[in-house]
């Protein structure tokens, strides 16, 4: 999220979030949103480790935004 937001703001973003993914997977799916300040850019899709033993092409997931979510 933008640096310049304060917590409230954030915490109702990423709430929005896992509400709408709980649409997309169910109510009784379990959705936890960790959010992170917004860093820079990656200047285009690398391979890296996407914190669950994998690996994923693409912008980190931390660095991902709401709209990649949907698509």
């Amino acid at each position: 999220v933008d640096r310049a937001l304060d917590i409230a703001s954030a915490h109702d973003i990423s709430t929005e979030v896992e509400s709408a993914v709980r649409e997309i997977h169910g109510q009784g799916s379990f959705v936890s949103v960790h959010v992170e300040p917004q860093s820079e850019v990656l200047p285009g899709p690398v391979l890296f480790d996407d914190g669950h033993n994998g690996k994923e092409k693409g912008p980190g997931h931390h660095q991902r935004d709401f709209e990649s979510l949907m698509k």
